[in-house]
């Protein structure tokens, strides 16, 4: 039973796999972080340009 224990700890097979998903959850953690951060920033230029659009169509448009 011990030399599969001992086995079980010097194997390091898939090491990599689990650090790089260690690596890519922490990576998208971040940017789903930063993404809440600037909903409301993304917000108020959409609305901005979205205002600024329709002025400009309105007044492109000869009224009748």
């Amino acid at each position: 039973m011990g030399s599969l224990y001992n086995g079980f700890l010097d194997d390091e097979q898939g090491q990599d796999l689990v650090e790089y998903s260690l690596i890519l959850g922490f990576i998208l953690f971040t940017v789903l972080g930063l993404a809440a951060g600037f909903k409301s920033s993304i917000a108020g230029i959409t609305s901005l340009t979205n205002t600024h659009l329709s002025m400009a169509n309105s007044s492109a448009i000869p009224s009748t």
